[in-house]
């Protein structure tokens, strides 16, 4: 048995991002320099895949406006409706052209942190602007 992974922990501090990964896609972060995947710095087994394995974690700062965007492979492998996969470059391109600057609390009006969940027992998820750090 084995099971993916992808922990991540945010320092509110330093805006310092850690991530250590073991078997899912690779986060996409998209910045003021552009959007880029942020991949492991080990192999990225599953959990449990091969017992020996040692992951490391990355780190990387984040700057107001930056977005990181954790999925799973569903959406790269999703088809459209002629049966062609999305893919990982359809889905960067996509990040890519996102208006961050909208996620900003002055642009829209919403606080800097919003909760939300749908209905029926979907997770929670989280969403916060460093804008005004």
């Amino acid at each position: 048995m084995f099971t993916a992974l992808c922990l991540a922990a945010l320092d509110g501090r330093t805006h310092d991002l850690t991530i250590v990964n073991a078997g899912l896609c690779e986060p996409l972060r998209k910045s003021a320099e552009g959007t880029e995947y942020l991949p492991s710095l080990a192999p990225s087994f599953p959990l449990g895949a091969f017992p020996a394995t040692v992951y490391r974690s990355r780190t990387v700062t984040l700057r107001p406006g930056d977005v990181v965007i954790f999925y799973t492979d569903g959406v790269p492998e999703a088809l459209d409706r002629h049966g062609t996969p999305y893919g990982y470059e359809a889905l960067a391109a996509l990040v890519k052209g996102l208006d961050t600057v909208a996620l900003s609390p002055g642009r829209s009006g919403r606080p800097s942190s919003t909760r939300w969940a749908a209905s029926r027992g979907a997770p929670t998820c989280r969403t916060t602007s460093p804008s005004s750090w």
